[in-house]
């Protein structure tokens, strides 16, 4: 496919393609893509459904919008559907005084676009677009509350465990229309007195109970920035209260799931762990 400026991407995937509009795509970009639009669709025995990502966008310029819609034009005559996701408030209006909301069908999640299309995927990880705003609050708050620089390093899957990985954890069970589940925030103990002692401005060297205050307040504060990232995205997420767990190895019952998300992050401070642990199917 002949994409020089590396402006989109796709992938084919079982059931799906997934299309995703880079963030510096501009006009000539959307100009050469309307020239290459059989070319994205594939050969005959290629076209399916597609996802569109628009997550790395705030607004889309003209000739993209131009260009989706004869996207939307060509995987709807082929017998198919399209869905848009990443879809932000501010883009969602760009749309809606557009006039192309209805065209640009979007939905919160990858999760919920397959289900609408009816794309059955097998071993399916926590969806991303619910993952993305607990690490981007994570790294803005222990930034500002703690002046910790930290950044999220290797991702993996831990199976049916309930084994946190670290010593200290806040943890916060969700209930929504798009997402059950839990969240745990959980750090080793050295990690998490170098924390508190920036973010006190005293020195720990030992944890002690009123510390406890301590993590529940910094969860509780990563919840509330990613919450509102996630309800512009369509999660109705309401309020919910953490719950702080310590000890080596302790065990956290909320993450009793069909699978667990873990993002490792490194700092200047030590290591430390968010996990996702999602009910959905």
């Amino acid at each position: 496919m002949s994409d020089p400026n590396r402006q989109f991407s796709l992938k084919r995937l079982e059931g799906y393609n997934m299309f995703t509009l880079h963030s510096h795509a501009n006009a000539s970009g959307a100009k050469l893509f309307e020239l290459d639009i059989d070319e994205v669709l594939g050969q005959e025995e290629e076209v399916s459904h597609f996802v569109v990502d628009l997550s790395e966008h705030e607004s889309i310029n003209q000739a993209w919008v131009r260009a989706l819609l004869l996207l939307v034009r060509d995987v709807k005559k082929s017998s198919f559907d399209i869905r848009f996701i990443g879809v932000n408030t501010q883009l969602r209006r760009q749309m809606k005084s557009l006039g192309v909301d209805t065209a640009f069908k979007s939905v919160p999640s990858l999760s919920i676009a397959l289900k609408e299309l009816g794309v059955k995927v097998v071993d399916q990880k926590v969806d991303t677009a619910f993952v993305n705003p607990f690490l981007n609050a994570t790294i803005q708050v222990l930034k500002i509350q703690a002046q910790v620089e930290a950044k999220s390093n290797r991702v993996f899957l831990k199976e049916s465990s309930t084994d946190s990985l670290g010593d200290i954890s806040g943890v916060i069970g969700i209930v929504a229309e798009k997402f059950n589940g839990a969240i745990v925030v959980t750090f080793p103990e050295k990690t998490f007195l170098a924390i508190m002692s920036n973010m006190l401005g005293e020195t720990f060297t030992e944890f002690s109970s009123d510390l406890a205050d301590g993590a529940g307040e910094l969860v509780n504060i990563i919840f509330g920035q990613a919450k509102i990232e996630l309800n512009n995205l369509g999660f109705g997420i309401k309020t919910a209260l953490p719950s702080i767990i310590v000890g080596e190895q302790h065990h956290v019952t909320e993450t009793q799931m069909k699978k667990t998300l873990v993002v490792q992050f490194e700092s200047d401070v030590g290591q430390f762990f968010i996990e996702v642990s999602t009910s959905q199917p």
